[in-house]
């Protein structure tokens, strides 16, 4: 299978489901680094109710056979797929580097205000890496290269990825042929959400 594999003839199923609340989310803070985020910020009491409630919702609106479930390596992914892992009876999850959050360059460990700086490059040039942030086109690439591995791994399974709002959304635009750049005109993946992913091209 190559880079350009043909979403609709996926061999597995697939959910996304954004981590719950964090502390991170409490400070108003980006954390998107793997220094910071794997060791800090976890998950809030809120957040893990959050997490609580889809991962029953999911079960009990899907027929979840031969569960994988893969999260990005930071502390609030690994944390709330440890939450779904224990509602699927799995031992744990499996961690993926290509699942972390976006890494937004001079802003990590900054307001979360400064996203819309972001947000804004992001719809004028997917290729934009302006004040050292991963571009659109870079995030894409890897979770194309995620499909790929688990497309070879994997057969008939429903396998959830936990992962980062703007990874999921571009994610998300990937498979139905949207402008990638344009990751945020859709609807928000609220904190603890999960969705169904929709395949359209």
């Amino acid at each position: 299978m190559d880079l350009n594999m043909n979403f609709k003839k996926m061999k597995n199923k697939y959910f996304i489901f954004r981590h719950g609340n964090s502390e991170a989310n409490i400070e108003n803070l980006i954390i998107s680094d793997l220094d910071s985020g794997v060791l800090s910020y976890g998950l809030t009491e809120f957040g893990i109710k959050q997490v609580e409630m889809s991962i029953n919702d999911l079960i009990s609106k899907n027929s979840i056979k031969n569960p994988v479930v893969v999260a990005s390596p930071f502390k609030r992914t690994v944390e709330t797929a440890t939450i779904i892992c224990n509602k699927l009876n799995i031992k744990t999850p499996i961690i993926n580097d290509k699942l972390r959050e976006r890494y937004f360059g001079k802003f990590n460990i900054s307001d979360s205000i400064n996203y819309e700086k972001i947000w804004s490059m992001d719809v004028m040039d997917p290729e934009s890496s302006i004040w050292g942030v991963e571009s659109v086109n870079e995030v894409s690439e890897r979770l194309h290269k995620l499909f790929v591995e688990l497309e070879d791994q994997y057969n008939n399974s429903n396998i959830i990825l936990v992962s980062h709002g703007d990874p999921l959304q571009i994610l998300e635009c990937m498979v139905s042929g949207k402008n990638i750049g344009e990751h945020r005109s859709i609807n928000p993946i609220n904190q603890g959400e999960y969705r169904k992913l929709i395949i359209r091209i």
